[in-house]
């Protein structure tokens, strides 16, 4: 179970990279379909069209996954606002992503949001008044080091675009804070945490998944007037980030609930190198639309910065580890 824990997360990692290329190619086509709406308009169109399918794909799931009999959690009020938690941090992360990829590409941003561990750091030490080990106070300079070189490699980030980052990195940590309640809160009545058994918190986890993104659909819904549903054109360009974004979120979730938030984060993470790779690619068959051209040096440097922002989510979350 711990091996397929892993090659979850990796497969996650995998497939948020694809989701983050093609929120890409959304932005810059509505940019070229229509010139003239505000510049709101196309994260928003994205992010509601998605998570209505996402909310559809998900309703059907957690009619399957609801618990009955003895699997009903003990709290089901908490499992549910546990899980309302999750899905209002995510929206609010998926948003501001969205308008950073407006203006940035794909390979650069996507190792940028390993920056969250020093969001974290700052959530837990000021926020939650836990002190913080010099080993994670390492991981937080070696972070802010490689969020930095990522910056300036290829042209600077504009600060609006690093904000929009650090605001979607603020909102995945929050939302992995809920995460770590909302698993053992979906477990049945009777039985803890620490003595589930894998399965038993793979479904607890899925079917809070299910239940954050049926949250995620309904609020979509709410939205859907705001960006129309005739045009059939960001329905169909909608419909690949959807499919990347859940495979990666149900091999997310399923790590974490094997192998526990903190190592999911590790393999997560990866996401940056995988990125920077496939931008290399792209860029090399002649697509610069979706990814600016690098020299080999500039991709050299991107690929450091984001090996040594990986590095320091691992030291940051070993030294969780150990206390």
């Amino acid at each position: 179970m711990y091996v397929l824990g892993i090659v979850l997360g990796l497969i996650s990692a995998a497939g948020s990279s694809s989701a983050y290329l093609f929120s890409r190619l959304h932005a810059l086509r509505h940019a070229r379909d229509a010139p003239d709406q505000a510049s709101w308009h196309g994260p928003l169109r994205l992010l509601v069209c998605a998570h209505l399918y996402l909310g559809v794909v998900c309703s059907l799931a957690a009619l399957a996954l609801w618990p009955r009999g003895q699997r009903v959690p003990a709290d089901l009020g908490w499992a549910l606002l546990t899980c309302l938690g999750v899905a209002v941090f995510y929206l609010l992360a998926n948003a501001s992503l969205f308008f950073a990829l407006q203006r940035v590409d794909a390979s650069r941003v996507a190792p940028l949001l390993g920056f969250k561990v020093v969001v974290l750091a700052m959530v837990m030490r000021f926020g939650l008044g836990e002190p913080l080990s010099g080993q994670q106070w390492v991981a937080v300079v070696l972070a802010s080091s490689a969020a930095v070189m990522l910056g300036a490699t290829g042209g600077r980030v504009s600060t609006r675009a690093a904000a929009l980052v650090g605001g979607a990195c603020l909102g995945f940590v929050l939302s992995d804070v809920c995460i770590s309640r909302m698993v053992p809160a979906m477990l049945p009545a009777g039985i803890a945490g620490d003595r589930a058994s894998g399965g038993q918190r793979m479904l607890a986890s899925l079917t809070g998944m299910t239940l954050c993104y049926v949250f995620c659909g309904a609020v979509a819904v709410a939205l859907l007037p705001m960006v129309g549903f005739r045009d059939k054109r960001p329905w169909r360009a909608a419909a690949p980030y959807a499919l990347s974004w859940l495979t990666a979120m149900v091999c997310l979730f399923s790590a974490f609930a094997i192998i526990g938030v903190v190592l999911g984060n590790i393999l997560q993470s990866t996401r940056g190198l995988l990125s920077i790779g496939v931008g290399v690619v792209i860029a090399r068959l002649g697509h610069h639309e979706l990814e600016s051209h690098a020299t080999w040096g500039v991709i050299v440097r991107r690929i450091i910065a984001a090996a040594v922002m990986t590095a320091a989510i691992g030291l940051y979350v070993a030294a969780e580890v150990g206390r």
